[in-house]
């Protein structure tokens, strides 16, 4: 996704500079960053557009030209460690991040930004709040849990081994009731058996059930 992403931050960027930018265009968000603050700005786009984010960075209050400029943003439903990179764009004291709508994560409404602005890190800082857009469908996350990367306990569901410790339950009862010669419980654990035969055989490999 990162080339893409480059590429897309450098069309953005060269459409809302160029002379012919019209109502089209990119929007352009602009905010002050002090880097001797740790103050945080909050910016406002709508899901589903595309946005210039331009930071004008100074220290103490004199145009600070940096030299180095990454940009980090998250979601606010997510863990603390989780951040992705956004392309980002220095010219003289601005540093600039093409934000598209392939950078929205399943829908959410507030991303935090940092710039890590050379030797000077996370101290031009945003909050970004995504208004609802009428029409807009927010694309998927792609998230996937596929359960056998990882350990579980205590399943709320079926599993293989737990059809198997149940028969094997079921069946030393079944020998217990033969020896006994009492035919009613015979015929339960037969139909028991039974049900437990039908359930191994619909059980696949994954020990998920098929329909």
């Amino acid at each position: 996704m990162k080339p893409l992403c480059t590429a897309l931050a450098a069309l953005l960027l060269a459409l809302c500079a160029g002379p012919s930018a019209g109502a089209d265009a990119p929007a352009l968000v602009e905010w002050r960053a002090d880097l001797s603050t740790t103050e945080v700005r909050n910016l406002y786009l709508r899901h589903g557009d595309s946005a210039v984010l331009r930071a004008r960075l100074y220290l103490r209050g004199t145009p600070y030209n940096p030299t180095n400029a990454v940009c980090f943003f998250a979601t606010n439903g997510l863990a603390a460690s989780q951040w992705w990179t956004a392309p980002a764009a220095i010219a003289s004291n601005t540093v600039s991040v093409a934000w598209s709508p392939l950078f929205e994560r399943a829908g959410a409404n507030i991303y935090p930004l940092v710039l890590q602005i050379d030797d000077r890190a996370y101290r031009a800082a945003a909050m970004l709040y995504l208004r609802s857009s009428p029409g807009d469908t927010p694309a998927a996350d792609g998230f996937v849990l596929d359960f056998n990367s990882i350990a579980y306990t205590n399943a709320p569901w079926a599993t293989p081994q737990d059809a198997v410790t149940a028969a094997a339950a079921a069946v030393r009862e079944a020998v217990e009731a033969l020896s006994s010669g009492d035919a009613d419980t015979v015929d339960e654990i037969g139909d028991l058996l039974l049900s437990l035969v039908q359930t191994l055989q619909q059980l696949q490999p994954n020990g998920t059930r098929t329909p």
